[in-house]
């Protein structure tokens, strides 16, 4: 093999390791900005922040009303994504679509969109890179 096509070779397979991470990354702000603004009713601890789910190529449909927020919940679920995975982050809870059109007063804005916007525009000023 001649000296171009190893280098070539060699820049092709950082792309793809950068491109790897660059959407662990991006899932996992996305899980982030979701469950940080999820707002939380003093009655149920939090139960519909908690019950977002990160999956990779799935969807997780499991709900549980025990479970607690954990922050690494999406570094986890993320980490061995690649480039061409599909990640996705969901909520089953009933009221959860009704909290993200505005039911609260704590997010009347919602969670979701507005974490998509904030997303977007971080990584168009390469605030989230590889």
């Amino acid at each position: 093999m001649d000296p171009f096509t190893v280098d070539i070779s060699r820049f092709i397979g950082k792309c793809k390791a950068n491109a790897d991470i660059l959407v662990r990354k991006t899932g996992i702000a996305l899980y982030q900005g979701v469950t940080t603004r999820n707002p939380v009713a003093p009655h149920n601890g939090g139960r519909s922040r908690a019950n977002w789910r990160p999956a990779v190529n799935d969807i997780d449909l499991t709900t549980d009303e025990n479970i607690k927020l954990d922050a690494t919940r999406a570094m986890v679920t993320f980490t061995g994504a690649n480039s061409g995975d599909e990640l996705n982050i969901s909520n089953n809870l009933p009221y959860v679509e009704r909290l993200e059109n505005g039911y609260s007063r704590q997010a009347p804005q919602g969670m979701v969109r507005i974490t998509v916007q904030d997303v977007k525009e971080k990584l168009e000023r390469g605030e989230i890179k590889a």
